[in-house]
């Protein structure tokens, strides 16, 4: 039964040995092998939503602010939460595929996906309110209309994401990144040219930087999902696809995969939110306008360079959670400690990357004087935090691999929201 897959997941094969004597070289590579295309994949999604940003920004500041208002609620009322809750795939998928158990893989992914497409229409319905919510928390009442606009808009490519997201998850489970990486190229080389056609040669404007994001969105899925199809019909022979039965079992049980997937939810959406609610209070500022804009492009900036650490964080989680399945304890062990050490390297680089450029990265968003001069300040305390973040994104990874979630979400708070 599904749930009984669910367990076996949880807690692997614990009789099974390695087949070789674990390195740490040999950990330091698997990591870097996972951990550059899912930073270079990372970092190609979120360049796709800053193109956006840049286009829509030299249309004024106006409009540049109500795309980050817009981003910044799409993020925390949708897919922070859509997000969260497929960490219980990164944590039962690549235990399963340690264990060697395909077709519970299957089952899992099933389940994620029904649970996150119900999450998904669940939260496009309230999206359909969103305008009297921004208003009632204090925002600009042009800027709310606008951002709710390009919310409701672009709320098709929270479904588009969801099924992408899932299947993804599969894929990089069972270690073949690659391939998703070569999609997030194609589909962000592609990027300027749908902005460019949508905003300004057909001249939709604000609109068409949301029919952007489903254009984007849906591409991407139509690739993934034909690689993923292609992959499984050449895995059938060996019986190791996923996809070995269609059932009522994803129906069924949730228990096991919620007690992970809530309070992995709560750990992302606990980190997360933090930096999308200081831009939702920036419109609380007396200069709303320049207030959202500049945390929204200081925001932009930093989580391009923290997608390094983020990726090996992702790496993590993947091979220790195949290390944990396969009963290989002493590989978990080293590949955590790889980890801390390369994660430890990548935040310091970044963060004088931050700091050095601190006048010139927010030059690419805007020509506005005002909001280059304060952004450039905020950037000097944002590279200082970066350090921590992409240590905590090592830990978030470690944690979900252990499938310690709890614990992560507790952490996760006591780090971001007691000064808040």
């Amino acid at each position: 039964m599904a749930d009984a897959d669910t367990e076996h997941a949880i807690h692997g094969a614990h009789d099974s040995s390695p087949d070789h004597e674990p390195s740490l070289r040999t950990e330091v590579s698997k990591l870097a092998y996972m951990a550059v295309p899912l930073a270079l994949e990372n970092s190609l999604w979120y360049a796709s939503n800053i193109i956006s940003t840049i286009f829509i920004g030299h249309l004024g500041k106006h409009e540049l602010a109500a795309v980050v208002l817009g981003e910044s609620v799409f993020n925390v009322t949708g897919f922070s939460l859509v997000l969260g809750l497929t960490s219980g795939c990164q944590t039962l998928l690549p235990q399963a595929f340690g264990a060697k158990r395909y077709a519970a893989m299957g089952i899992i992914a099933q389940k994620a996906l029904f649970m996150c497409l119900s999450l998904s229409a669940l939260i496009i319905l309230a999206w359909t309110q969103l305008d009297k919510a921004l208003l009632l928390l204090g925002q600009d009442p042009s800027i709310s209309a606008a951002a709710a606009r390009y919310v409701r808009i672009s709320s098709p490519a929270l479904v588009l994401i969801t099924m992408s997201d899932v299947i993804r998850c599969v894929l990089t489970a069972q270690l073949d990144i690659y391939p998703c990486t070569g999609i997030s190229i194609f589909t962000t080389f592609l990027t300027p040219l749908i902005n460019w056609l949508l905003i300004y040669y057909w001249e939709f404007r604000l609109d068409g930087a949301a029919m952007a994001n489903i254009v984007e969105a849906l591409l991407f899925l139509l690739l993934i999902a034909s690689y993923f199809l292609w992959r499984e019909s050449r895995l059938k022979q060996s019986r190791r696809h996923t996809l070995q039965s269609w059932s009522s079992d994803p129906f069924r049980n949730w228990g096991a995969y919620l007690k992970i997937a809530v309070p992995g939810l709560a750990m992302i959406c606990l980190e997360w939110w933090t930096y999308e609610v200081i831009v939702i209070m920036a419109g609380l500022l007396p200069d709303s306008t320049i207030s959202v804009a500049v945390m929204g492009v200081s925001f932009d900036i930093t989580t391009i360079t923290y997608m390094l650490p983020a990726g090996i964080g992702g790496a993590l989680e993947t091979i220790m959670s195949n290390h944990m399945g396969a009963g290989s304890y002493r590989a978990a062990q080293l590949s955590l400690r790889a980890a801390l050490e390369m994660g430890l390297g990548t935040v310091l680089v970044t963060a004088v990357a931050v700091f050095a450029g601190r006048s010139v990265w927010p030059r690419i968003f805007t020509k506005d004087s005002r909001i280059v001069a304060l952004a450039s300040s905020v950037l000097v305390i944002l590279a200082v935090s970066s350090v921590f973040d992409g240590l905590m994104s090592i830990f978030r990874g470690a944690v979900t691999a252990l499938g310690r979630q709890v614990e992560g979400a507790a952490v996760a708070f006591a780090c971001y929201w007691p000064g808040n």
